[in-house]
C-alpha cells in the first residue's frame, strides 16, 4: 500500500456503474457452456446466497464471471466454500480502483461466518455496504481504511442487527 490512509469516496449512478464493470470483464457468459454447467450453478447460486450485496453490485453476467475464475483458483469443499472470496477480489490487478469491493465482500460473508460476534472493517463499510443493500439508483461508498471500527451483532426482539460497537 502507498500509505496507511486511504479513502474511497465514490457516487455512482447504477448505469455508470455497469458500464465500468462491464468494461473492466469484457466477456458475455450467455453462450459460454462452462457457465450453464450443473456443478457451476450449484456453486454460483451458493456464493449468490452468501455475498447479495456484492452480487447486486456487479450484476449477475460479472458475478458469473467472478465465481468461475474463483472456483478456477479455490478449490470447492462442501463447509465454509468462500470464505476467501473477499481476498480474491481484493488482490485482483484489474479492479484496483474498486478497493472497497474486499471490505463489502467481509461484510457479506460476516453472516456466514461461524463466529458472529465481532468483526473489524474500516469506518464506513457498514455505511456503505447498506447503500448497496439498498440497490438505489445512485450510490455513495465512502471507506476510510485508516480507522478501524468493531462492528457487532445484536439482537433487537427476534432480529439480528450488525451496530458499530
Amino acid at each position: 500500500m502507498e500509505s496507511s490512509y486511504y479513502q474511497i469516496a465514490q457516487q455512482l449512478t447504477k448505469a455508470e456503474r455497469a458500464r465500468h464493470l462491464d468494461a473492466l470483464f469484457k466477456k458475455d457468459v450467455s453462450d459460454d457452456p462452462r457457465f450453464m454447467d450443473d456443478f457451476f450453478l450449484k456453486v454460483f447460486r451458493e456464493m449468490k446466497d452468501k455475498y447479495q450485496v456484492c452480487f447486486k453490485l456487479f450484476g449477475e453476467n460479472n458475478f458469473k464471471i467472478l465465481v468461475f475464475e474463483y472456483l478456477r483458483n479455490i478449490a470447492y469443499t462442501d463447509v465454509g466454500y468462500g470464505h476467501l472470496f473477499p481476498e480474491f477480489l481484493g488482490n485482483i490487478k484489474a479492479m484496483e480502483s474498486l478497493r472497497f469491493v474486499k471490505w463489502i465482500a467481509k461484510l457479506d460473508w460476516f453472516w456466514f461466518a461461524d463466529d458472529k460476534r465481532s468483526i473489524q472493517l474500516p469506518k464506513g463499510t457498514l455505511h456503505s455496504w447498506g447503500n448497496l443493500q439498498k440497490d438505489q439508483e445512485d450510490i455513495e461508498i465512502e471507506i476510510d481504511e485508516s480507522i478501524m471500527e468493531r462492528l457487532v451483532v445484536k439482537k433487537h426482539g427476534k432480529e439480528f442487527h450488525i451496530v458499530i460497537d
